[in-house]
């Protein structure tokens, strides 16, 4: 089936935001929207957009990264308000810094990655410390969404200090349960805390979960 960019086709609209809502947010597709007339496949959709994303080389030319501290700075003047030498990017509502280049607007994480490594990441970036814009190539790794939900932070409105551990006020005792594949296991009800942790921890262990999993910024507490 084809989609004419000439009309608000509703399944295009909804590629194009599932496309803008990814972490792929990649370069620009003007003269796609701008063809009234043009009619491609939802997979020539897809495919031009991933063919318009910068290669390693492209990125190089106008970024230099240092991946000891992660921080890109501009090496060129693509307009007037950039400055050679400044610190790219900025950061966005949920943590992340993003960087304006090549015509789009990517995250520093990814491209920390393609510039590193020459290819772009395949799969979620995972922030290790859970510092979202700590993008030293050593805090970087290529997960899955699995994987990347083995690496969370502590929830704002955990009370206990341990991600798992709640206090159930209206029996007067503690519970321990995970999250393992979208299922939740019942580890411990009682009310000695310390045991909870521990049958909390030991879940997590055994079930593969990153050892910076349940802190807050890399560290503990």
């Amino acid at each position: 089936m084809a989609y004419s960019y000439a009309d608000t086709s509703t399944q295009v609209n909804l590629i194009a935001q599932q496309y803008l809502l990814k972490s792929y947010i990649i370069g620009r597709t003007a003269s796609l929207w701008d063809a009234a007339s043009l009619t491609i496949t939802r997979h020539e959709f897809v495919m031009a957009k991933a063919n318009s994303t910068p290669n390693a080389e492209q990125v190089a030319k106008l970024l230099d990264y240092c991946p000891n501290s992660g921080t890109f700075t501009r090496k060129t003047r693509t307009s007037n308000s950039i400055k050679i030498g400044e610190q790219a990017g900025c950061i966005n509502a949920y943590g992340y810094r993003q960087i304006k280049v090549c015509g789009g607007r990517f995250y520093a994480s990814r491209l920390a990655w393609l510039l590193t490594y020459g290819e772009w990441p395949d799969g979620q970036i995972d922030h290790i410390n859970h510092v979202r814009d700590d993008d030293r190539i050593e805090n970087l790794r290529i997960v899955t969404s699995g994987g990347n939900n083995r690496n969370r932070s502590r929830a704002s409105n955990n009370a206990s200090g341990v991600t798992g551990v709640h206090w159930l006020n209206g029996r007067k005792c503690w519970r321990a349960n995970i999250t393992v594949r979208g299922k939740r296991i019942h580890l411990y009800h009682g009310t000695n805390f310390d045991e909870a942790v521990r049958s909390r921890k030991a879940a997590e262990r055994r079930y593969g979960f990153h050892s910076k999993h349940g802190c807050v910024n890399g560290l503990d507490s």
